[in-house]
């Protein structure tokens, strides 16, 4: 750790314009005495920097990576007439399709994960950072990268159970039950998992192998 104000980096994967979780993570942490900044993405007229209740904003560009290859979209949910998104089989040339496409996406992923988190680094300048923060999935191996290249240790915040909901919820089983197991080895390599109730913690705890702490929006019933 370093010397001084505990440094703390929370990693979005949104522009940080309505994240009612990250903004009080930041605000309460800043009043605790840390040095906050939180690294969002870059959107078309955000500013790059801005300071704000004693914490900074960086956005960053998510870097694009192998743009040019093939690769499916997350699923869109279409709701069946009882509610639950509705997803139809696949013909063979759908599963071949869907496999190589797959396939490419998580290699594409992988790489711009690392280009991302160089993006993020030169974007913070030279100095230590004591916490590296994933605010959910899609930045955690982000985050792992960065401590491997800066130091430091990486908190998972599991703000939901991602890979039940949205459009995690609508991959193909066998893609869905890869990425689960890469969450739980992401997981256990970070430093700490916190959650943000008791249910979730719960299932993250048989899911990912290993207990969170909760940290919530108010207080514990």
């Amino acid at each position: 750790m370093s010397n001084g104000p505990l440094r703390v980096v929370l990693l979005l994967n949104n522009p940080y314009m309505a994240d009612s979780r990250s903004w009080k993570l930041a605000n309460s942490l800043t009043a605790a005495g840390c040095e906050v900044t939180v690294v969002a993405r870059a959107a078309d007229g955000l500013p790059v920097r801005e300071s704000r209740d004693g914490y900074r904003i960086v956005r960053v560009a998510q870097p694009a990576t192998l743009a040019w290859l093939p690769a499916p979209a997350l699923p869109r949910a279409r709701a069946g007439s009882d509610g639950v998104p509705d997803r139809p089989a696949p013909g063979d040339r759908e599963r071949i399709r869907d496999t190589v496409g797959r396939g490419a996406q998580a290699g594409r992923y992988l790489l711009r994960a690392r280009a991302w988190a160089k993006a993020i680094s030169e974007a913070l300048g030279d100095g230590p950072v004591d916490i590296w923060q994933s605010e959910g999935l899609i930045t955690l191996p982000v985050a792992l990268r960065l401590r491997r290249k800066r130091g430091g240790r990486v908190v998972y915040d599991s703000r939901d159970i991602h890979l039940q909901s949205a459009r995690f919820a609508l991959l193909p089983g066998p893609w869905r039950e890869l990425l689960q197991r890469r969450e739980r080895s992401w997981a256990q390599a970070a430093d700490a998992v916190v959650t943000v109730n008791k249910p979730y913690a719960a299932y993250l705890e048989r899911s990912l192998g290993r207990e969170p702490t909760l940290v919530v929006n108010g207080p514990v019933p």
